[in-house]
């Protein structure tokens, strides 16, 4: 079970003209126990997935070393 859902890239720039629909649908989809979980924004924003991408080079690389 997830502890939080976040949210990155395009949705995470507009994630406060999002959020209120988002955690309705949450709401109103989720099974019982997932309806309370924290949705948030990425702090990286749009820099998300090049961190992430980077995280795994960087790890790979160190596994080869």
């Amino acid at each position: 079970a997830p502890q939080a859902v976040i949210m990155g890239g395009g949705v995470s720039q507009a994630f406060d003209l999002l959020s209120d629909r988002i955690i309705s649908t949450v709401n109103r989809n989720a099974m019982a126990p997932f309806r309370a979980i924290k949705i948030q924004p990425a702090e990286l924003g749009d820099n998300a997935g090049l961190v992430g991408a980077a995280a795994l080079v960087w790890d790979s690389e160190k596994r080869i070393a």
